[in-house]
């Protein structure tokens, strides 16, 4: 299986963490890539 994993390291600010998981979410939605791995780990 060929994939891709690409890792950002980074904190949001606290008052814009709702808005970044909220374009997160339209993001996959919009582009449901099935070998790219979307996830976001807190």
């Amino acid at each position: 299986m060929a994939g891709m994993i690409n890792c950002m390291r980074f904190r949001p600010k606290t008052e814009e963490a709702e808005a970044l998981f909220k374009a997160y979410a339209e993001y996959v939605r919009d582009y449901p890539f099935d070998d790219i791995m979307h996830k976001i780990i807190d």
